[in-house]
């Protein structure tokens, strides 16, 4: 199935920052190298990567690896070996894992509910805050659901 899938996979080029000096680097791998790289002005840095060993791989790294091998994709395996392995900046020379870095930097963002929360205790032990919050946003929220819900199910809001 990965051999289906990836078969033609030579070479491939990876842009990162890099996660201690934010230096843009590009990741390469593949028949041309395997390396970092950052152009300075027109002088380009290069650091050799180093590919992760195969027995100490873990998760989707060995999953991908060793069905790579089992495959006689040797370029392939070589390839994740060097993406799930270690880059060096050629800036800063600090050494950081290409996977994580690239897993992080391709996140989805994180959805934030604007809503405030509805607060649990609303009688007279309640803070000033808490009870001016409810008083504020608790039945408008619960009216305007209510006015929904009534509007869903064709009841005369009135």
């Amino acid at each position: 199935m990965i051999k289906a899938t990836l078969e033609g996979f030579t070479d491939d080029i990876y842009e990162l920052e890099c996660p201690h000096c934010a230096a843009g680097m590009k990741i390469a791998v593949g028949r041309f190298g395997c390396y970092s790289q950052v152009w300075d002005g027109d002088k380009e840095l290069r650091r050799e990567l180093r590919p992760a060993v195969a027995e100490e791989l873990t998760g989707t790294g060995r999953w991908m690896h060793r069905t790579a091998v089992r495959d006689g994709q040797e370029a392939l395996a070589d390839g994740i070996a060097h993406l799930f392995g270690a880059a060096e900046c050629p800036v800063c020379a600090s050494v950081f894992n290409i996977a994580d870095e690239y897993t992080h930097a391709n996140r989805p963002a994180v959805l934030i509910d604007r809503v405030p929360p509805r607060p649990k205790d609303t009688g007279a032990g309640a803070s000033p805050a808490t009870r001016q919050a409810v008083s504020v946003w608790g039945p408008t929220l619960r009216r305007e659901r209510s006015r929904a819900d009534r509007d869903r199910d064709g009841v005369d809001v009135g």
